[in-house]
């Protein structure tokens, strides 16, 4: 037989223990302690020379888990939420067990007051994401996860750990009658959808937004300047941005969206408050004002607009010229068939445009709609084309005003 190595070597004859690495852990093990002199001589083994059997055990446990999320299950009929998390970089977790709360949880002896439990086995590879009922609708819950290793060791609870409150939301539409859609995660953002707009098992959710939609917002909020939004105060209002999916592609009529604002939003920035709609088909992506009546609710620090179609949305302030000298108009020559629309940019917010012949006909009139800027599809009044040639146009504002020409070919 083959002379195995030693487990553990210790030259000093004074210590008289000393840690041994095994395999595996609770595996029965027996340990056999010799003498061996300067001659390589080794003593016999005695009965107290050996012990056994002994079993290591790991009694460290896994680091806290971090990165919690938790929002409500989109595309359901309530009742359950969505849970995500960072998975645990320890090689020894086995699973990981997922608790809802009534409240944030200070120690351990908390989870034992869980309103849920859910255990999802671990392997490398897996999804960290899974569904866990939420014991009631509408209601403020608290998810925490903590890993567990082979041994049975908990990880701790830190703030990573825990996520909340949100709230388990319905989103199919069964009744027909008017029905407000909050965000599980927010309890500022909600839907509203009129009794006229709701089609049976019409689906709402109010999502946060992930890629590949995230890429084309980032591309956006890189292209400010277009839509006419405020760079000063982008920080403060990065964190309205909000995914509204649905199984419509346009709802019957318009539903109306409401989202919050921070509390340092305030005076003039506050006046200028406006909801805007990602248009991802454009190259680069950009953001667009929605049009119609934007309310303010002070107290509940919301904006609310009427939307027309699933998409993402996100509060900004609108900032527009004070005056006209900065006006664009192009493309100039407008070639109806090829171009679709002249665009006029740079706008106030009250300024109306008028397309005059050059014997001073006036052919059309555009009125202000308060995004900054306005298009015109070369069309008369009555909604023919207009003739090729040259047109002047007006740009009219309470305290300025812009005239230019602009050649049309049909």
């Amino acid at each position: 037989m083959r002379e195995q190595a030693p487990a553990e070597v210790v030259s000093d004859r004074t210590q008289t223990q000393a840690l041994v690495s095994v395999a595996r852990d609770e595996v029965p093990y027996y340990v056999a302690v010799v003498a061996a002199d300067a001659n390589g001589n080794y003593s016999a083994l005695a009965e107290t020379s050996v012990f056994g059997p002994v079993r290591s055990v790991d009694n460290v446990p896994p680091d806290p888990v971090q990165g919690v999320r938790a929002d409500d299950a989109p595309a359901d009929r309530g009742g359950r939420l969505r849970v995500r998390w960072t998975p645990n970089e320890d090689p020894t977790v086995r699973e990981y067990r997922l608790y809802v709360l009534v409240r944030v949880p200070q120690s351990e002896a908390d989870l034992n007051r869980a309103l849920a439990a859910v255990a999802v086995e671990w392997e490398e590879g897996s999804l960290p994401e899974t569904l866990v009922p939420s014991e009631g609708d509408g209601l403020d819950r608290y998810v925490a996860v903590v890993a567990v290793d082979g041994s049975g060791n908990r990880s701790a609870l830190d703030a990573g750990s825990v996520a909340g409150p949100v709230r388990s939301v319905v989103n199919v539409l069964e009744a027909m009658g008017p029905v407000r859609v909050g965000a599980g995660f927010d309890r500022q953002s909600s839907v509203f959808v009129p009794a006229a707009a709701v089609v049976p098992g019409m689906r709402i959710d109010i999502l946060p937004v992930e890629e590949p939609l995230l890429r084309s917002v980032q591309e956006a909020n890189q292209n400010l300047a277009e839509a006419h939004i405020d760079p000063e105060t982008e920080e403060l209002l990065l964190d309205t941005v909000r995914w509204v999916d649905s199984n419509q592609e346009r709802f019957r009529v318009p539903l109306t969206l409401t989202l919050g604002y921070p509390i340092q939003i305030e005076g003039e920035v506050l006046q200028d408050l406006r909801l805007f709609r990602l248009n991802d088909r454009l190259q680069p992506a950009r953001w667009e004002l929605v049009p119609g009546t934007h309310t303010r609710n002070e107290l509940d620090r919301t904006l609310s607009a009427p939307i027309e179609t699933p998409g993402v949305y996100r509060l900004a302030r609108l900032l527009l010229p004070r005056l006209l000298d900065q006006v664009v108009v192009y493309p100039n020559p407008f070639r109806i068939q090829q171009d679709g629309v002249v665009i006029f940019r740079n706008l106030t917010r009250e300024a109306r445009i008028e397309i005059f012949t050059l014997d001073g006909r006036r052919v059309k009139r555009i009125l202000p709609n308060g995004s900054g800027s306005a298009t015109w599809d070369g069309r008369n009044e009555n909604g023919d084309p207009v003739a090729s040639g040259l047109y002047l146009f007006l740009i009219v504002a309470p305290t300025d005003r812009r005239t230019g020409q602009l050649f049309v070919v049909r």
